[in-house]
């Protein structure tokens, strides 16, 4: 079964007047003429500007309309885990995903043994960015996590603080601002292999959820709260300006949605599981600097917002939900999951009704990838029901098409 355009047909830009058709009816709260998973929705790298407004003004009219849709996502890792998430949904269920979400493995520049050989990681992300063009192409959404290799450890190990001896030690983010020092000259190189990745995409006209430093709040990644070494909100502010210019400025890409995602944190101590160190809001970089808010939960229910925030395992709440919704950004889940992923009886269907009855600004969610080595199962196709939740009136999912137009 084929999702998607021939690449002879996606290379084909729409004519202006289509495109315009869709810019201009955005006066309307309505949203009548757009339609998520139509191959004729977005053109291509030639209107990346207005791709991007397209997307920005759609999920922002979500956000306000009491009865919309959530958007579907599902996150996948290399095209490995794609066949294993999302074609085994597709054969299951007959649709997929809107959101597509993955992360590219990039050839670190380290001159040390890497985990994932250069030549096998490379062809990973080249069969990843047709996966990505593709969805796009067929009228989905992509976003990107991007899990930048620790700058201080330089082992090609992946962005965890854990897997260094001492964990970050002695890091600060303001040293990765300059090429002066090895972390900075490091983390520089991270930049440009990204960057590189990201200016194939908008060669094609994708515009992209990009969704780095995720989960801040909490002490896992280099860039989070650390303990001792933990940036300020101040500066983790700068770090994320100095990135965003160095992407959108001197690397000149349009085709980025910023989307802020911490980990799902109430206001105070209290209500801080999972080892999340501060309240969700607490780095916010600021609203020239973000598109979308997106905050990572796991937990088998949701409750409603209450003055007494819970956020339990079982039984949790959107930390901070009403703080997070006064930001005044499109609110999504950038991951969901169950709080106990062993058993495979997580009901997503039963988790997005209480999402639609309690979170009415949330507009999408995308499920976390399984972990098959550690036996977890989060992807909406290994746990219960994946065709009730594909096919819930409120939730929006892609037929699969089994031809090419």
């Amino acid at each position: 079964m084929k999702i998607a355009l021939s690449r002879k047909a996606r290379s084909a830009a729409l004519p202006w007047a289509f495109v315009a058709s869709f810019v201009l009816g955005f006066a309307n709260p309505a949203f009548a003429q757009v339609t998520l998973c139509d191959p004729q929705l977005f053109s291509s790298s030639k209107f990346i500007d207005q791709n991007r407004s397209i997307l920005v003004e759609y999920l922002t009219s979500l956000s306000k309309s009491p009865t919309h849709k959530i958007l579907s996502g599902q996150w996948f890792g290399a095209h490995k885990s794609f066949d294993l998430v999302v074609k085994k949904l597709e054969t299951e269920t007959g649709r997929t995903p809107v959101i597509f979400g993955s992360h590219y493995t990039l050839i670190r520049p380290s001159t040390k043994p890497l985990v994932v050989p250069p030549t096998e990681s490379a062809e990973q992300d080249r069969v990843l960015d047709h996966i990505l063009e593709d969805h796009w192409a067929a009228g989905g959404l992509v976003a990107l996590s991007w899990l930048a290799d620790n700058p201080w450890h330089r082992l090609g190990t992946g962005p965890m603080c854990r897997k260094v001896p001492t964990p970050c030690a002695g890091g600060t983010l303001s040293e990765l601002m300059r090429t002066d020092n090895p972390a900075g000259a490091y983390f520089h190189a991270e930049l440009d292999q990204m960057a590189a990745h990201l200016a194939v995409l908008q060669d094609a006209g994708v515009v992209v959820l990009f969704r780095p430093f995720h989960e801040m709040n909490g002490s896992w990644f280099w860039w989070g709260a650390r303990s001792a070494t933990s940036p300020t909100p101040a500066e983790f502010s700068a770090f994320w300006a100095y990135v965003h210019d160095y992407f959108t400025v001197r690397k000149k890409l349009r085709n980025l949605l910023w989307v802020y995602s911490p980990g799902n944190a109430g206001p105070t101590p209290k209500f801080y599981p999972w080892g999340l160190k501060q309240p969700a809001t607490y780095y916010y970089p600021g609203s020239n600097l973000v598109d979308i808010v997106a905050v990572d939960l796991y937990g088998d229910h949701l409750n409603p917002p209450t003055a007494s925030e819970s956020t339990e395992r079982d039984h949790a709440t959107i930390g901070s939900y009403r703080d997070l919704v006064a930001l005044g950004k499109p609110l999504g889940l950038g991951e969901l999951g169950p709080s106990h992923p062993r058993g495979g009886n997580f009901d997503f269907s039963a988790i997005i009704d209480e999402l639609v009855k309690d979170y009415p600004r949330a507009t999408f969610f995308l499920a976390w990838q399984d972990s098959p080595a550690q036996g977890k199962r989060f992807a909406i196709v290994s746990n219960a029901a994946p065709e009730e939740l594909m096919n819930n009136p409120r939730v929006a999912s892609c037929i699969v098409s089994t031809s090419i137009p």
